[in-house]
């Protein structure tokens, strides 16, 4: 009974106290403190100040003999146990500025999140020192700057970001806004992701990208607006490429486990030199470009790096005589007219053939040779049609046959040392003969069969 009539004297003093002291109904019916009251639902924050309020009060070293007129009364570290009960950016940040005490008192700037402080501003020997932070509060970034004339943020000295889980994600260091020394990145296994070293702002030396189990990915040598970039896969080369102002520039070069397969010049972004591409027995085929187009000579070569195709280009079409090997022998010859093939095909062998072109289509004789080179055959083509006639040649090489079609019809004419024998004609389901060719009226025909 006696326990509860001092508690109802200690709250009707307490009570008392209040209604007569200005400085604690301000802090009392404060909206922020009102806001984070209800944010939070905890009564105990609002208990907490009024119990520190009655500590001061009954603090013999304290106010007891003064009258407290205002906030800014009360000692400091009890207004900052109050003010870290401020969770709003804009509550936090306009206490800060309401006045000189306050602005010293609250000498950090905060930022909000959800009623977490997501990013510390310490000002301190002219300079900032800036945190951020995750909403677990676990450090995010750290560095350094000051401002310039213009009020522009100038990032100096070393700046550290960090995983989530509080390992470092990266470290650089920056010298007037500019990143000057060594930049390191990390996996969150703890392996250096990427580093590189700045000067001034410029990348310089060497520029080393590792895959997560540390082995290299990239090497990226930095001199000026050249870069030579380098790849690996496995700890081999992959491929060794120059770029100049964002741009293929110089012989680009690419691997297959460890092995040369290709050259591609470059010139500024366009192809531009002599093109070569490998196989795993060596060179198997060149090309000349020159501004992203083909011009100049083209080879091809086979396992055992014999010739198999010889040619040129010009303005990107294939120009002139194209040479085609089988076995180190000639085996095809083609001529090309700006991309078309124009003139003589000619395919060597047991029987060698020969095709005339125009403009890519059959427009000629296709002859064909016997093995001692004398002619077998020839057949017409008009546009790559079969133009009805048939030619065929004896074994030296001399006219023996001559075939005309003509829909249903047809005419033979036969020849004996270049001499016309006889012509045989169907027409119109009958055949005739006509000998020796002396006579070319109606009569000297003789009807031979009848279908």
């Amino acid at each position: 009974m006696n326990i509860q009539n001092n508690n109802t004297i200690n709250n009707y003093n307490y009570s008392q106290r209040i209604s007569h002291n200005p400085s604690l109904q301000r802090i009392i019916h404060n909206p922020s403190l009102q806001r984070i009251s209800h944010n939070h639902s905890n009564q105990n924050r609002i208990n907490l100040i009024r119990n520190n309020y009655y500590n001061i009060l009954n603090n013999k070293t304290s106010y007891e003999n003064k009258q407290t007129k205002n906030i800014i009364d009360l000692p400091k570290p009890i207004l900052t146990n109050i003010i870290s009960y401020l969770t709003n950016t804009n509550d936090y940040n306009n206490l800060r500025i309401t006045n000189k005490f306050f602005y010293s008192l609250l000498d950090v700037i905060k930022k909000f999140n959800n009623n977490i402080c997501i990013q510390e501003i310490e000002y301190n020997d002219y300079k900032y020192n800036n945190k951020c932070f995750y909403l677990n509060r676990q450090l995010k970034i750290e560095n350094n700057y000051f401002l310039n004339m213009s009020n522009k943020i100038i990032k100096h000295g070393r700046e550290t970001q960090y995983f989530i889980n509080g390992k470092i994600k990266r470290i650089s260091n920056f010298k007037n806004g500019r990143k000057d020394g060594l930049e390191q990145f990390f996996f969150d296994n703890k392996i250096v992701f990427k580093q590189v070293y700045y000067k001034n702002g410029v990348k310089k030396e060497n520029e080393i990208i590792n895959n997560k189990n540390g082995s290299c990915n990239f090497i990226i040598s930095h001199n000026y607006i050249y870069q030579n970039i380098k790849k690996f896969k496995k700890n081999e080369l992959s491929f060794d490429i120059i770029v100049k102002n964002n741009n293929f520039h110089g012989d680009c070069k690419y691997y297959s486990y460890g092995t040369l397969r290709k050259i591609t010049p470059f010139y500024n972004g366009l192809l531009h030199g002599i093109y070569k591409n490998y196989e795993l027995h060596g060179l198997t085929t060149i090309f000349t470009y020159e501004n992203n187009k083909k011009n100049g000579i083209f080879v091809k070569t086979n396992y055992l790096n014999d010739f198999k195709i010889f040619g040129n280009f010009e303005n990107d079409k294939l120009h002139g005589l194209v040479i085609m090997f089988t076995n180190n022998r000639m085996s095809k010859t083609i001529n090309f007219d700006e991309g078309n093939i124009n003139g003589k095909y000619i395919e060597y062998g047991e029987n060698k053939k020969e095709y005339e072109f125009k403009d890519s289509f059959l427009n000629g004789y296709i002859n064909e040779y016997s093995y001692s080179n004398s002619l077998k055959y020839k057949i017409k083509y008009i546009n790559d049609n079969f133009a009805n006639i048939f030619k065929t040649y004896n074994i030296i090489g001399k006219l023996d046959k001559e075939y005309l079609f003509m829909d249903d019809d047809y005419v033979v004419k036969k020849y004996e040392d270049n001499n016309l024998l006889y012509t045989l004609y169907k027409i119109n389901n009958s055949y005739f003969i006509v000998l020796n060719n002396s006579v070319s009226n109606e009569s000297s025909k003789i009807k031979i069969y009848d279908l």
